[in-house]
């Protein structure tokens, strides 16, 4: 083994661990009445919810009807036919719950919501606020990382929904356009019939999972820049490439962990 590979190997476990670690200081600041049923906690988190998944919402449906469509249709091109129309279904529905909904979802706060998070955090490490914080007795955890938290899990769970719900009606659309379906509403019934419930449970799983990394992930980058402003963009590229990659790599795990 190189050493350059031993050096990436032992920074990505040390990241993995420091990230399993914030979770846990998060999880612990979201129970009490100082966490999520504080008032101040409750008004941050609303705010969360809102910039990383209300406001993404225009996009995210934009991205399912456009997704769902274009799969269903390449799946009618390659398998046409009226004895393969269940199967092209079933692949379809398949294909969208369990890897595409969480997957685009995990992209657009990669994309939108965890170069905020760290440029936020990181302003406040670098002008002392964290610190004065800690000073005053208030809880950064809970002030600061709660937040963030609710906001990512939230926005992950909902705009896999979203994207889901969208991808179906993109995909009923481009079946009754190819022909697959010649009533929309069939169409609508033969996608509700082949979505499992085991479907919907890998896709909240996998939407979990993403938002509480990347909560991690962007957090820990954050809290973790130094007094100095200049360290804040490479900070903010190295949270976007190891969010990328993770949430790739975990797609992949979970797809075969997952029945």
């Amino acid at each position: 083994m190189s050493p350059a590979f031993g050096r990436s190997l032992l920074s990505a476990l040390r990241g993995g661990w420091s990230s399993i670690l914030m979770i846990a200081m998060a999880a612990h600041g979201l129970a009490g009445r100082y966490g999520i049923a504080n008032p101040v906690v409750r008004e941050h988190s609303a705010r969360q919810i809102v910039f990383s998944g209300a406001y993404a919402v225009p996009l995210v449906l934009f991205l399912g009807v456009t997704t769902g469509g274009a799969l269903l249709s390449s799946l009618g091109i390659f398998f046409p036919g009226a004895q393969n129309q269940s199967a092209v279904t079933r692949a379809a529905v398949h294909i969208l719950s369990r890897e595409a909904a969480p997957m685009v979802a995990a992209l657009v706060l990669i994309v939108r919501s965890c170069p905020a998070i760290v440029v936020e955090l990181g302003y406040m490490r670098t002008r002392g606020e964290i610190d004065a914080m800690s000073a005053l007795g208030v809880d950064p955890v809970r002030m600061v990382v709660v937040p963030r938290f609710v906001g990512l899990v939230t926005a992950a769970l909902g705009l896999a929904a979203l994207f889901l719900a969208a991808a179906q009606a993109g995909g009923i659309g481009a079946a009754v356009f190819l022909g697959i379906e010649n009533d929309p509403r069939i169409a609508a019934w033969s996608f509700l019939a082949h979505l499992e419930v085991t479907d919907l449970l890998s896709a909240a799983v996998k939407a979990l999972v993403f938002g509480l990394v990347l909560a991690a992930l962007s957090c820990r980058a954050g809290l973790s820049v130094p007094r100095d402003l200049t360290r804040i963009p490479p900070a903010v590229t190295r949270t976007l490439v190891s969010a990328l990659v993770t949430c790739v790599l975990l797609s992949a795990l979970l797809s075969i962990l997952l029945p």
